[in-house]
């Protein structure tokens, strides 16, 4: 009899325990944190590589634009790479392209990792494109 009472109270204590139901949305991600890089549809123009530094973009030109894709190399694999670009206003543009690599704050294995970043700037194809890594210059094609 006591056991028929232990499995009933049980039952019983089951029956009351609260049960959360989530009803609220998840969050829907931004594209542009979430794409991944991709090499463009063009012929590379030209390729501005520091190998000491670990940095390497290639510039493709087509339909109206330059596009990049490149490959830095990060303390972690939860760095994360930013791109600033600026445009000073003349013809033919003068482009620079500033990429600096930031800690996030993930908890992170701390292995050396590849991160790779693409993007697309809307400038004629006689633009000069200078490339800096953390405010240095790694390289300049003037046009």
């Amino acid at each position: 009899m006591k056991k028929f009472a232990s499995v009933l109270a049980l039952i019983a204590l089951a029956a009351c325990t609260p049960v959360m139901v989530d009803n609220e949305p998840s969050p829907t991600p931004v594209p542009s944190e979430y794409a991944e890089p991709t090499r463009p549809p063009y012929d590379v123009k030209t390729t501005f590589t520091d190998e000491e530094r670990g940095i390497s973009v290639e510039f493709s030109y087509g339909n109206g634009r330059y596009y990049y894709y490149g490959t830095v190399t990060t303390p972690t694999p939860c760095h994360k790479v930013l791109v600033d670009t600026r445009i000073a206003e003349s013809f033919p543009e003068q482009v620079t392209m500033d990429v600096t690599v930031e800690a996030t704050d993930a908890v992170c294995a701390q292995v050396i990792a590849e991160q790779v970043f693409s993007g697309e700037i809307q400038v004629s194809e006689q633009a000069s494109l200078t490339l800096l890594f953390e405010g240095t210059e790694v390289s300049r094609e003037t046009n």
